[in-house]
């Protein structure tokens, strides 16, 4: 069997899986909360009380994909350590959509580095191998930093509403309910996710344990820490919060001041790291064929792997030192 046919037989089961996946998040989508919805119906007849928000709490549990979500399961050991990452980025994914979609950019990658880069089957499945597996994680730590960031920046705002909630004499319960109708973003999605299990009779200490793990963000965990105490001992839960409140706009300030005094060294590695890749397109673009024995000759291709190994390591090494913890 040639490499072409092994290659597009593989494009092929690619295409196939990714029609699977649609199939599921079509058909499958609201499946499993139906069902539970009539069992909770069958049970309890007529008084069924708040189906919306039981609904909305019983969606945040199911994938649109359970189809391929429990076949992942099955398979792959870390599936819930994988779901956890999905939902601390805000993507509406399972894990089996999500591998679903890295088996497709894998191959897809795979396939496109055979045909148009013209490299050997070995070196083009490597390459997608990579990019299905190693690119597709990168991604989610992108969506998960960009997340916590935006969460991070607009949670003293949500904590300053609570503060005149209580002060107005309203419970906590009561201005957590208010940050998730009168704010947005992830702030506003995470809230409302605890208001829900508190309607649905969880308990506030367990709602809000739940999702500190699930953001594992400190500032969140401070405002958890204190409401527990305050819960236990008791005291002026205005002030605690307005206070903790203070503290994290103050570390919010240190880190944008840490960020600027880093802000030369960071551009000295970004201007190390990508200098020989600008000479290089430029004597390119100049002289063509010029540069062609780095990549042409297997001791120029060796030399080449080497110096981007050797540039990877010292980007790494110069953000490592500019990045420091708050």
């Amino acid at each position: 069997m040639s490499q072409e046919l092994i290659l597009f037989s593989a494009l092929g089961i690619s295409v196939l899986l990714a029609l699977l996946a649609m199939a599921e998040l079509v058909l499958g989508k609201n499946r499993q909360l139906q069902k539970r919805l009539k069992k909770m119906r069958q049970r309890m007849g007529d008084e069924l009380p708040d189906v919306d928000v039981q609904a909305s709490v019983l969606r945040e549990d199911k994938t649109k994909a359970p189809g391929l979500d429990k076949l992942v399961k099955r398979l792959l050991p870390s599936a819930q350590v994988l779901s956890q990452r999905l939902a601390r980025a805000g993507l509406e994914l399972g894990p089996g959509s999500f591998v679903g979609l890295s088996v497709l950019a894998g191959i897809g990658g795979a396939g496109g580095l055979y045909l148009f880069g013209e490299l050997s089957l070995l070196v083009s499945v490597f390459g997608g191998i990579g990019l299905g597996v190693g690119g597709a994680h990168i991604v989610i730590d992108l969506f998960i930093a960009r997340r916590n960031m935006v969460f991070t920046k607009s949670f003293p705002d949500a904590i300053d509403l609570i503060v005149r909630a209580v002060k107005s004499g309203l419970p906590v319960t009561e201005g957590i309910s208010i940050v998730s109708s009168e704010m947005d973003g992830p702030v506003a999605h995470e809230f409302k996710r605890i208001s829900e299990a508190m309607k649905i009779g969880e308990t506030m200490e367990d709602a809000l344990w739940s999702a500190a793990k699930r953001l594992e963000n400190a500032e969140f965990n401070f405002f958890v820490i204190s409401l527990v105490v305050q819960s236990e001992t008791g005291g002026n839960l205005a002030e605690t919060l307005e206070n903790l409140s203070d503290i994290l706009r103050q570390r919010q300030t240190m880190k944008l001041k840490v960020k600027a005094m880093a802000s030369e060294a960071r551009a000295s590695a970004y201007i190390l790291g990508g200098l020989p890749f600008a000479m290089f397109a430029i004597l390119e673009i100049l002289s063509p064929g010029y540069t062609s024995p780095l990549y042409g000759n297997p001791t120029g291709t060796v030399l080449s792997i080497g110096a981007l190994v050797s540039i990877g390591m010292g980007a790494f090494v110069m953000f490592k030192m500019v990045r420091f913890e708050i």
